[in-house]
Parts: structure tokens; C-alpha cells; sequence
């Protein structure tokens, strides 16, 4: 955390202190840093529920290429990811 506040992780300006503690807070604290004063501390992690994991592991990707003012982007969609993707097209060849 004191990386983040200081400023030393660059390049990734999404990353805030608070999605760090999140991600103890879910995970715990991860075992390779469990050492000196913390041995004594027990180290739990969560119990993922079997039945809210995705059966389907299909991946639908949907693409289309988007005309804006004169420019054209090809857009991507991967489903059920909701992960949406573009790119900048210079010539259709």
C-alpha cells in the first residue's frame, strides 16, 4: 500500500489503496508473505461455492467495424466476459 501512496507503481492509474485492501480483505494475506511476527497467525482463504461457477465455457466474440467521422474502428465484444475491445483502422486492406 505504501508503494501505491507514494507513488512508486507507475503506468497503471486505476490501481488505488483501496482495491489493494479489497483484495486482502477477499483473498486474505497471501502465504509467501506470511513470515517473522505473522507465523503465528493463521492464514485462511475464501471457500469458493462450486455452484456459482459458469458451467459454459464457451467464448462468443462479436466484431464490427464502426465508421465515425471519417475514421474507422474496429470493435470487439467477447461474451459472457463483457470484455469490449477497439482498434483504430487505417485502410480496409
Amino acid at each position: 500500500m505504501h508503494l501505491l501512496t507514494d507513488g512508486n507503481i507507475r503506468g497503471m492509474p486505476v490501481l488505488m489503496v483501496a482495491d489493494l485492501q479489497r483484495a486482502y480483505k477477499v483473498y486474505g494475506i497471501h502465504l509467501e508473505y506470511v513470515r517473522g511476527q505473522l507465523t503465528k497467525k493463521k492464514v485462511s482463504r475464501v471457500q469458493v461455492d462450486l455452484d456459482l461457477c459458469r458451467k459454459d465455457k464457451n467464448l462468443w466474440l462479436y466484431t464490427d467495424v464502426m465508421h465515425l467521422e471519417g475514421s474507422m474502428f474496429l470493435v470487439m465484444v467477447a461474451d459472457p466476459l463483457n470484455l469490449t475491445m477497439q482498434s483504430y483502422v487505417e485502410n480496409e486492406s
